[in-house]
This record gives structure tokens, C-alpha cells and sequence, in this order.
């Protein structure tokens, strides 16, 4: 069954109109391959039905053919937005892809990861991010460029120089488990 998920930043989503064509099925089939995920109604056009909307992370963990890949990052839509969220369906979406991820993918992520620590490390200021690293490592997976990089094998576009502060003051929060493992 899936659940409505109410205002929240979704970097890269697709449709379940987009997905059709990329995965070659029709909508019912991709209803049920993606009935469990969190999907955001968007307002369909004059009287139509609302468009499912969902976070590309998500839909790339149920891709079970490599050829899938690509048309369903193509056909996604981008916020560019350095904000990929927060709470639990935003970790648990992150956490789906890390699960999913290829031996190659994650080596590409292993260098994202280190790329931040090293970036946050060496900032001004960069040591008041320290206590949010493991879940700033686990967001930075969701933003766009970053999971075109990781999953596509793309050239990495993003100095972390500059990108790592940045997306460490718009993404640094705690999560709720976070808070469970400090108390």
C-alpha cells in the first residue's frame, strides 16, 4: 500500500506517466512494482487524475534490469535543489538506494563520501557539521548530480570544496535516530 507523503523536497521525481515508457510497461504494472513506496500526488490537468510523483531514489531500488537506468534518470525531473529533505522517508530512501547500489556504484560513492569528510574537514567552520557526517554521507546520495554520478558512472560535476559546506548547512539536522542513539 502506498502512503501520501505531504511537502517535501524531492530533488530528482518521476511519474508514474514517465516511468511507463522508460520501464516499457503500461501504468498498472508500475503501480504495482512501486505500490509500497512513498508517492507524492501532484494536481492532474482540468479534471484528470492527480500524477503520482516519486522520489527517483526510490524507483531506481526496485530497477532490476541495468537498462532501465538510464531512460528513468532521463526522464526525471530535477528541483536542483541543494535540500534533499528530512525524517525518516528521506533516510529510508537514501538507505534503499545505498542497499541497492552495484560494486562499481559503490566505489563511486565510496569517493563521494570521502570527498565530503575530507571537504567538511577542511572548511571553516566545517567542525560544527562533525556530529551530523554520517547522515550528511547518507543524504548526499539523494542529490541529483551526486546520484548521476554514483549510478550512472557520469563525470563528477561538483567541487566539494564548495559543494560539501553548502549542502552540510541546508541538509545538517538530526534524524530520529539520532536522537535515539544520543539519548
Amino acid at each position: 500500500m502506498a502512503y501520501l507523503i505531504m511537502d517535501i523536497t524531492m530533488p530528482l521525481t518521476i511519474t508514474r506517466r514517465a516511468i511507463a515508457p522508460a520501464w516499457k510497461c503500461n501504468l498498472q504494472t508500475v503501480s504495482r512494482r512501486l505500490k509500497n513506496l512513498p508517492v507524492k500526488n501532484l494536481p492532474g490537468a482540468g479534471k484528470g487524475r492527480p500524477h503520482h510523483s516519486y522520489q527517483l531514489a526510490d524507483v531506481l531500488s526496485k530497477v532490476t534490469k541495468s537498462i532501465h537506468i538510464g531512460p528513468l534518470i532521463r526522464a526525471a525531473q530535477d528541483d536542483m535543489s541543494l535540500n534533499v529533505g528530512s525524517g525518516p522517508s528521506v533516510m529510508a530512501s537514501a538507505e534503499r538506494l545505498e542497499q541497492w547500489l552495484t560494486v562499481p556504484m559503490r566505489q563511486r560513492y565510496a569517493a563521494v563520501r570521502n570527498a565530503m569528510t575530507a571537504s567538511l574537514a577542511s572548511a571553516r567552520g566545517g567542525a560544527a557539521y562533525m556530529p551530523f557526517l554520517e547522515t550528511l554521507n547518507r543524504k548526499v546520495l539523494l542529490h541529483s548530480d551526486v546520484l548521476r554520478h554514483v549510478v550512472l558512472g557520469l563525470p563528477n560535476r561538483i567541487s566539494f570544496q564548495h559543494f560539501a559546506p553548502a549542502f552540510a548547512l541546508v541538509n545538517s539536522t538530526y534524524e530520529p535516530e539520532e536522537l535515539e542513539a544520543a539519548a
